[in-house]
């Protein structure tokens, strides 16, 4: 009877979008507590495998074709409002897991 032996080697980290509700969007970017005065939740608060959220998205859209010298404020300004926010989502925050519907923001996760 043979023995074979397997060697696995960790998957490396790697970057998505996840969209998340306006509360995490918030507290991703470092605002510690609502307008309204309540804290706002941690963002991916448990899941270990998600490390450096940062506002915005990762790639995927076409807005960013040129070089970074050549973009306008209006190519940023409309990247954030087609590409980066979705205004009516009733989709579950992919934070904090609110169905609450709403806007949806990009957030870029690297997971492990």
């Amino acid at each position: 009877m043979s023995t074979h032996h397997v060697t696995v080697t960790p998957a490396e980290d790697w970057t998505c979008t996840a969209w998340v509700c306006t509360d995490c969007n918030a507290a991703v970017a470092g605002t510690t507590s609502h307008e309204a005065g309540h804290p706002l939740p941690v963002p991916f608060d448990g899941d270990d495998s998600v490390t450096d959220p940062v506002n915005g998205m990762s790639r995927g859209c076409g807005h960013w074709n040129r070089p970074w010298e050549e973009r306008t404020e209006h190519d940023v300004d409309e990247h954030s409002a087609q590409c980066e926010t979705r205004d009516f989502d009733k989709s579950p925050c992919e934070s904090c897991g609110t169905y609450d519907a709403g806007t949806r923001h990009a957030v870029t996760i690297t997971v492990r």
